[in-house]
């Protein structure tokens, strides 16, 4: 699910073992999420610093994707938490 969001806002096609590793990753910065903008910054300097990928950013005044991303990684990690 995460793959179509990183199309969607980066224009990046990731494969199912990307996928996990940015999933894994994101877990681990969850305390880092302060907001829709933490979360782009985090998944941009992941992109292009850990895949070696050159994103292009889609700008949108639609933020949907990010706010279920978001909603998603918190979910996520909560319940990894208990």
């Amino acid at each position: 699910m995460i793959k179509e969001y990183i199309v969607r806002l980066f224009r990046v096609v990731l494969t199912d073992e990307q996928e996990e590793k940015l999933i894994q990753y994101l877990f681990g910065k969850v305390d880092e999420i302060s907001d829709l903008n933490s979360l782009k910054n985090l998944i941009l300097d992941y992109l292009m610093n850990t895949l070696g990928l050159k994103p292009t950013l889609t700008f949108s005044n639609d933020n949907s994707d990010l706010e279920q991303m978001l909603k998603l990684i918190k979910v996520k990690a909560e319940k990894d938490e208990k």
